[in-house]
């Protein structure tokens, strides 16, 4: 019997010592996992893995493109700079009626190469040429596109470098709405549209494909009164509102004619005789980025002078 006692108390010692030795070798085991887990940790914040030292993989472009800036319906001109060549800034922009986008990449002050700009429609990134601009066929409505943009290879980025690129609408001006008129109507039975003499006004808007209001664009107005004095040209730039609508008005000294005309009437009655001296110019209308969306150069007549005549 009491051997029996002894060989069933030195049993249970044996259990609990066996089970003990079972918990401690447990939590060791998960002491060490856990060390190693926060050296790992550690490893991480201390050195961070970047995008040259790891293959990209797709759940590293998916991450990277879901921080996109989502521009609104209009032409819009984003800045900005990355840190590094690594960096990655992206854009997109929704074709909601269908109509041709487009980006512009304005040219930068770097003294190297250019920032890397770069649009996605369907799979592809495609490049587009620094200092030129892509612009899209007619898309599907609601069609997004996407850009990004990085720093080129070996490019070197000084103080107050940044991109500066244009997207959105493609936009053209609306010849149907562009008119440019001046003073003396009552002479127009000689010199025909866009004559004046002290006083110039245009006006024009700018549209999309879809005929659309473009909002954003920048349009350049070109006018010289005199096409024989390089130094008269004249180059005024405005930036369309919401309502895609522009006008301006200018005011001209006198000047002296190049041109004389050929006794005329018409003017008030038909019975006096007019002799008017003149120079000859031309004016146009063009929107950054879209070299096909302007007008073609116009004529345009300043007269200098008028004189009934016998």
């Amino acid at each position: 019997m009491k051997n029996n006692t002894f060989k069933t108390t030195a049993l249970l010692l044996a259990m609990v010592l066996t089970f003990c030795g079972f918990i401690s070798g447990a939590v060791s085991a998960m002491e060490f996992f856990d060390a190693e887990q926060n050296k790992s940790l550690n490893l991480e914040m201390n050195n961070p893995i970047t995008a040259t030292e790891v293959a990209p993989s797709a759940e590293i472009i998916n991450t990277a493109e879901s921080e996109i800036t989502e521009l609104p319906d209009k032409l819009t001109r984003v800045y900005g700079r990355t840190n590094n060549e690594e960096d990655k800034a992206y854009y997109s922009f929704t074709s909601t009626r269908g109509q041709r986008v487009m980006i512009y990449n304005l040219p930068s002050r770097s003294q190297g190469p250019d920032w890397n700009v770069e649009y996605k429609i369907d799979e592809d990134w495609i490049q587009v040429p620094a200092k030129q601009s892509f612009i899209s066929s007619e898309l599907p409505p609601n069609q997004k596109v996407l850009m990004r943009i990085s720093r080129s290879p070996g490019m070197t980025v000084y103080k107050g470098d940044s991109y500066s690129v244009e997207f959105g609408s493609a936009p053209y001006i609306n010849r149907q709405r562009t008119d440019m008129s001046g003073d003396y109507e009552w002479f127009l039975v000689y010199f025909h549209d866009h004559f004046f003499r002290h006083n110039l006004t245009w006006r024009t808007s700018v549209i999309d494909s879809t005929g659309h209001p473009v909002e954003g664009a920048m349009v350049h107005l070109v006018l010289n009164p005199d096409e024989h004095k390089p130094a008269s040209l004249i180059i005024k730039e405005y930036i369309t509102d919401s309502s895609g609508f522009i006008y301006g008005t200018m005011r001209f000294d006198d000047c002296i004619g190049r041109n004389t005309t050929q006794p005329f009437t018409g003017v008030l009655n038909n019975r006096l005789k007019w002799r008017a001296t003149y120079n000859t110019g031309y004016w146009s209308l063009s929107v950054r980025g879209n070299d096909i969306g302007g007008t073609e150069p116009s004529p345009l007549t300043q007269m200098c002078s008028a004189d009934t005549v016998q």
